[in-house]
């Protein structure tokens, strides 16, 4: 439960940041765009503490581990497939792609480490 309290202290931050820089759109929309990433459901990042503690809560800890590896992977390539699509589609860069690829070989072997870790 504190753990969960302590994880949602990161993205209140966020929100207050673009709540009161609203006035300087450069730095109120970096802060959505960072509070947005913080608060996905992946273990590095606080949404994935918040999501871990909550299936504490509810589960056993095999239980845990097999739901929060699922909606982690979900999250994890529905975000990559927004990514490509966009950098594809819409800005139509594919070096942007190459780097989203790269960041999701990186960010996927960094969560593997660390669902070893929540064993």
């Amino acid at each position: 439960k504190q753990e969960i309290i302590a994880a949602l202290a990161g993205p209140l931050a966020g929100l207050l940041l673009v709540i009161f820089m609203k006035y300087i759109p450069t730095i109120s929309l970096f802060a959505f765009v960072q509070t947005a990433c913080n608060i996905m459901p992946v273990y590095p990042m606080d949404g994935g503490r918040i999501l871990l503690g909550a299936l504490r809560l509810l589960f056993s800890q095999k239980h845990c581990r097999i739901l929060y590896k699922g909606i982690s992977s979900l999250i994890f390539t529905a975000t990559l497939a927004i990514g490509v699509y966009v950098s594809l589609f819409c800005l139509g860069k594919p070096l942007v792609m190459l780097v989203l690829l790269f960041l999701a070989i990186r960010i996927k072997s960094s969560c593997k480490q660390s669902l070893q870790e929540i064993q």
